[in-house]
């Protein structure tokens, strides 16, 4: 939308000019089901033909009339207190868009400003804040601050020569009374406003005057014109943006009926990460010292991207971007945040990070809310032949606070009883037992007295666990239902041409019902997945390549069937490189040691994923690094993801990937997976390697097979070597309590079963050894050892299972050889077994306190040459730590929590 600004000159002379008059008093917010203004549900509500706005409320605009050159806005606003420390408004404003408009207002100053009460009559316009400052004041009368709790009259009139407004107190006294004349280029047109930002404030008696309408302009766009697409791929011109299948894969095919390929980029702004620590934007701060603004610094970026191949601005990038040869995404967004402020709106709350929010699809104001964020996000778009699609959200929290398939159910019902989350859950129920509480308790296996009993209790479990799930399952699915339902029907409906790209599920994590629910809303599924690469074997896997992953179009397969068939696109994948000079500890990807590692791990999955015949493409995450001080406390992200570091200097091994990688896109596309090459064979060393590679290093130090020792008293055993002792305690649950080497505390070591129950994980250590058994073959003291966890509640989610050990004692050596033997279960359900851990925790010197791991700062998903990690004290001057064979299946990485709390993973 255009603005306008004063025209008057700009009339031909003795042309007529028409002049239509609408007045509007004592205005209603709905003619029928149609409502007149445009507004945030969730922070106005309106009673008859008052207005009541919560905190930051901002416009609400009159929707059914049309933009106009005259105009005379009045109401009674009353203040009832103010809403958090900043500038605070109400009032009322002839309004054109967020950045061109007029507003009356009583204010308030930050209290850090000492909370000062004025009137004003101010000016935003082309996104500049008081911009009247270039025309002439004709009157200026400002009596008295305003008071709160005051009724006060606000009048703002809109003529062809200039803008005035004028403020009454109750008793009809003027408190204040303004005019500028249009002296200088001004919005001079727009529709009648409300708007209150930080205040609970009524607003009452609004009337309108309008006169000298003006048609909406056509929204102007440029024509769509790309380099970037397969010749070989045509459909049919449209003039936006759709997807097809053509001979077995998806393709995007754009405005101009030609097949290509999604190659974008997320969060390529001018600002960049801000920074809680700094308390600023240092992406910006360079940029404001290197370039004279925003639009030299877009045209470099923009021509940057276009040069490494990239087509496609992904998520969260900034406007000054937009129609610089790039195609654009854009988000909906149900606002996580604003479904937070209150207990009522949200099923879980937004956490200030990803993964936590997920909004009350139930409240009475969703829909509504639904509907206001598409007008606001959506119609300024339609029409533009560059915008790709609309992104409903960024990973919503589908799984609550629990297990994908019920934890949202789990969540609404700890919600309290007049939450509506938890009524519709009790509704649900209700419909799907027919109102019999009967049927209802012999199915789940529970006693209830009724199906309003339901909202009194805090969690809902049964005895009859298959049908529990199918029924916790299929209430997501009516979350779902109406999440991609309400969302897709609104979008539709203001911008039928656009594609709905979905919400960008986290890593897959989300269940069944809801891949196929987005599916029958959207026409593309879009997801985050940070899969992993084995240099080794120059391969892309799904998890860690030491534990043996699988192929990465496993799981995207697997996706692509749950979501029916519709396309997918990654919209989120990245990796890091240690050498950056950031700490890299927070945020999702794989660690490389080097810029030429990373860019090596970048080539194989990119190539991987263009590969596979259901994605239209992917965004890398991202255009620049976050700041070496995180993000903000909640979300500490300090990692090396960017094409760019924060001086704007791109990472050239990298970018050089991308143009090799685009380069070949439509190749990769044509060949499918079936092109890529075999990855080289894994290398499996066996265990008697390492072994004799240790004992080849002593070949002059005769082992002493008298130094091995194997003892047992009221205290349990005590095995050595001649340099490490063993302490086991019979009916302890750690392998060994103590580890010491030379008289020196190591740590101790104990095991884990991570098994699954109710589709959520478990970690379960045995509770007990039950037996040790000691012997002596050749130089080696042998330690077998079965571990014991018994669970005698049915109802509960741990098994009961034996875990056998052994543990290898070389004569005279400073190593053990610790093996998985056996786990047998022991329980009468199945144990869905994911894994056995080994963890040595460390007390080295005697205590834990400041031991860190040996890997490179701790980091997480580091990929290494060494299978290995270590516990180091650089006081005590003592390592204790663990070494696998790659390809064997284990995994070894130690780091420690935010806490310093210990997770030395085998």
């Amino acid at each position: 939308m255009k603005s306008i600004y004063h025209r008057l000159a700009l009339r031909p002379a003795g042309v007529a000019v028409s002049l239509a008059v609408i007045v509007s008093h004592a205005i209603p917010a709905r003619a029928g089901d149609q409502p007149l203004w445009v507004f945030n549900p969730l922070a106005w509500t309106v009673e008859a033909e008052q207005f009541q706005a919560g905190g930051p409320a901002g416009f609400a605009v009159r929707r059914d009339v049309p933009r106009c050159m005259q105009m005379t806005v009045e109401a009674e606003v009353r203040i009832e207190r103010s809403v958090g420390p900043r500038w605070k408004v109400a009032g009322i404003a002839v309004f054109d868009d967020r950045e061109n408009f007029w507003h009356l207002a009583l204010v308030e100053a930050p209290d850090d400003e000492g909370a000062k009460r004025f009137i004003e009559l101010s000016q935003m316009r082309a996104g500049q804040w008081l911009s009247h400052t270039n025309l002439h004041c004709s009157r200026r009368q400002m009596v008295r601050p305003w008071q709160p709790g005051q009724t006060y009259r606000l009048a703002l009139s809109l003529d062809a020569k200039g803008i005035e407004g004028r403020v009454t107190d109750a008793d009809g006294n003027v408190a204040g009374d303004v005019r500028f004349e249009f002296t200088a280029e001004a919005v001079a047109a727009g529709r009648p406003a409300l708007r209150c930002e930080g205040f609970v404030a009524t607003l009452d008696g609004i009337r309108v005057q309008c006169a000298e309408p003006l048609p909406d302009a056509p929204a102007e766009f440029p024509a769509y014109a790309s380099d970037s697409f397969v010749a070989g791929v045509r459909g049919e011109a449209t003039g936006f943006f759709r997807v097809e299948k053509q001979d077995g894969r998806w393709w995007a095919i754009d405005p101009l009926g030609r097949g290509c390929i999604v190659l974008g980029v997320d969060h390529v702004s001018y600002n960049g990460h801000w920074c809680q620590a700094l308390n600023t934007h240092p992406y910006r701060d360079r940029n404001d010292a290197a370039y004279a603004g925003r639009e030299p610094w877009a045209a470099e970026t923009a021509e940057r991207l276009k040069n490494w191949g990239f087509n496609m601005l992904g998520a969260g990038h900034g406007a000054e971007m937009v129609h610089r040869g790039l195609a654009h995404s854009q988000f909906v967004g149900v606002d996580a945040m604003a479904w937070s402020a209150d207990d009522d709106l949200n099923i879980t709350p937004h956490e200030g990070r990803p993964c936590s929010a997920f909004p009350n699809v139930f409240h009475p104001k969703f829909e509504d809310y639904c509907r206001y964020r598409v007008e606001r996000r959506c119609r300024p778009w339609v029409g533009d032949p560059w915008l790709f699609g609309y992104y409903l959200d960024n990973e919503l929290a589908w799984w609550g606070r629990g297990d994908v398939d019920t934890g949202l159910f789990d969540a609404a019902m700890a919600k309290p009883a007049g939450h509506s989350a938890k009524q519709a859950l009790r509704d649900f129920l209700a419909e799907r037992y027919e109102g019999e509480i009967e049927r209802f308790r012999d199915a789940w296996g529970i006693t209830i007295e009724s199906f309003d009993a339901i909202v009194a209790r805090d969690s809902l479990a049964g005895a009859n666990a298959e049908t529990v799930h199918t029924d916790k399952r299929e209430f997501l699915r009516l979350i779902a239902d109406r999440y991609f339902g309400i969302l897709a029907r609104e979008i539709r409906r203001a911008d039928p041409d656009h594609l709905i790209l979905g919400c960008r599920f986290a890593g897959g994590h989300v269940s069944d019902v809801v891949w196929e629910t987005a599916a029958k809303h959207c026409d593309v599924v879009s997801i985050n997945y940070y899969g992993n690469v084995d240099l080794d074997r120059m391969t892309a896997l799904d998890h860690d390549h030491d534990a043996g992953g699988d192929p990465l179009a496993v799981p995207f397969e697997k996706f692509h069937a749950l979501a029916t068939g519709r396309p997918l696109l990654l919209t989120e994948w990245s990796f890091i490189g240690l050498d950056s000079g950031l700490p890299c500890t927070e945020g999702a990807g794989q660690r490389f040691h080097t810029q030429s590692e990373r860019s090596q791990a970048a080539a194989v999955y990119a190539e991987t994923l263009l590969r596979m015949p259901w994605m239209l493409g992917y965004n890398y995450f991202m255009w620049v690094d976050e700041p070496a001080e995180g993000i903000t406390e909640a979300f500490p992200e300090n990692s090396n993801y960017g094409l760019v570091n924060v001086d704007n200097q791109p990472y050239a091994k990298l970018t050089e990937t991308f143009i090799r990688v685009h380069h070949d896109a439509e190749r990769f596309r044509m060949e499918g997976l079936a092109g890529l090459p075999e990855p080289a064979p894994r290398r499996v060393p066996a265990w008697q390697d390492i072994v004799q590679s240790r004992l080849d290093s002593r070949k002059d130090k005769a082992a002493d097979r008298r130094q091995l020792q194997f003892t047992s008293d009221d205290d349990g055993h005590l095995a050595a070597n001649g340099r490490l002792t063993l302490r086991v305690r019979a009916g302890s649950p750690n392998l060994a309590d103590e580890v010491l080497l030379d008289g020196n505390m190591l740590g101790h070591l104990h095991g884990l079963v991570h098994h699954v129950t109710s589709h959520t994980d478990r970690w379960a250590r045995p509770e007990r050894l039950q037996t040790v058994e000691g012997r002596v073959e050749e130089d080696w003291l042998i330690l077998d050892m079965l571990g014991r966890s018994d669970v005698e509640n049915l109802g509960s989610p741990m098994r009961s299972f034996t875990l056998k050990s052994r543990i290898v004692l070389p004569a005279g050596a400073d190593w053990m050889i610790v093996e998985f033997v056996e786990l047998t279960n022991t329980d009468d359900r199945p144990l869905d077994l994911r894994g056995v851990f080994f963890q040595p925790r460390s007390s080295l010197g005697g205590s834990g306190e400041g031991d860190r791991p040996a890997s490179v700062g701790g980091v997480p998903r580091l990929w290494t040459s060494a299978p290995g990690d270590a516990w180091i004290d650089d006081r005590a001057r003592l390592f204790w730590g663990a070494v696998a064979p790659r390809g064997s299946g284990v995994a070894v990485r130690f780091w420690l929590n935010p806490q310093g709390g210990q997770h030395p993973d085998i």
